[in-house]
């Protein structure tokens, strides 16, 4: 067992029936693995299965806005309100507010309203229009006060690249980044592909709650997402990262403005800038021991991912789990993981 087996093997002490550890270096990829991605069946999760990687695809949003940003068709700090069509957002809104959560508007996914929605059917599947149709209904504090994480405001970014970029998000996915990159497992998927590894969440999840047992979610996720939900590997994620961070996505100028950072809560990170985290703990657990990362955390109804990055793009680590809604203490053996692959022979250093 190598070094990186063990670090996902120990990582499933966080319930999660299997785990994936992967380390870039210098472009030099090495995987590990533990566990199934199947209960039923018991099939080894292996290290090239497609997982739901959450707001980890806030990242790649922030990396589609910024090429159209590099490619003069939009600005930063122009209003986002043209761009919508008819959903209204306020005159005051920029598209920098989206990216960075600091917009003011409300959480789709912690409005009331949506969740008992949710509760009546929750196999519906939800179109944008729907979507902000409830959360837009809230009061929105002033654009600009704070950070407050608001998966609206990507649900809105996707109008935005549509609009300004001519075609579907999908296809500027593929056409600006996946192709360019070679990341063959990156899409955005209307329904779970074949062969991903299977969703799992805990009997008192908020989604399909039961009385034992873990509960297979792999199709609630692409019920939830806008336009479609995106998969990918650890080891592309960890591709994009590199890339987005070495200079090869973004010219010098706007990968400035992308770790331009904000203050961020701390829960799951310590600033934020257009969508990418600074981050030294997450969710309370022990610290990183050599200072904190970029990236992204990414959950899901039974997915969660981990993506880490240092700021020149020299090593990525990303850890994915088939497990979500996992409890508090749950997080510590992940970010362990996760921290351990970051920082090898690093420990005591600087940010990264």
């Amino acid at each position: 067992m190598g070094d990186l087996d063990a670090l996902a093997d120990a990582a499933r002490a966080s319930g999660a029936p299997g785990v994936v550890v992967v380390r870039r270096d210098r472009g030099e990829t090495t995987f590990g693995s533990a566990g199934v991605a199947d209960i039923d069946s018991g099939d080894p999760l292996g290290t090239a299965r497609q997982f739901f990687v959450g707001s980890v695809g806030k990242t790649f949003t922030a990396a589609l806005v910024l090429a159209l940003v590099a490619d003069g068709q939009l600005d930063l700090d122009e209003p986002v309100g043209p761009h919508l069509g008819e959903v209204s957002v306020g005159p005051a809104v920029r598209v920098r507010h989206l990216l960075q959560h600091t917009s003011g508007l409300p959480d789709i996914f912690a409005e009331p309203s949506f969740f008992a929605a949710l509760r009546q059917d929750p196999w519906r599947r939800w179109e944008i229009a729907d979507l902000l149709a409830l959360v837009l209904s809230v009061q929105a504090e002033p654009p600009g006060a704070r950070w407050s994480y608001s998966n609206t405001n990507y649900l809105l970014l996707s109008l935005v690249i549509e609009q300004v970029g001519g075609t579907p998000v999908p296809d500027q996915l593929r056409e600006r980044i996946a192709v360019p990159l070679g990341l063959q497992s990156t899409e955005l998927a209307p329904a779970p592909p074949d062969g991903i590894a299977r969703a799992y969440m805990p009997p008192d999840n908020p989604f399909l709650p039961a009385a034992e047992g873990l509960v297979d979610a792999t199709a609630l996720t692409t019920s939830l997402a806008y336009p479609a939900a995106l998969v990918s590997t650890p080891a592309d994620v960890a591709r994009f990262l590199e890339a987005l961070l070495d200079g090869t996505l973004l010219p010098p100028e706007l990968k400035e403005e992308l770790l331009e950072t904000v203050p961020a809560d701390g829960v799951e990170c310590d600033a934020y800038g257009l969508g990418i985290a600074r981050s030294s703990s997450f969710f309370g657990t022990s610290p990183s021991p050599c200072g904190a990362a970029w990236g992204h955390l990414g959950l899901t109804p039974g997915h969660t991912t981990i993506a880490l990055s240092r700021g020149d793009g020299t090593r990525q680590v990303v850890v994915a789990a088939n497990a979500g809604f996992i409890e508090a203490q749950a997080w510590e053996p992940l970010a362990g993981a996760a921290w351990s692959a970051f920082c090898g022979d690093e420990r005591g250093g600087k940010e990264q």
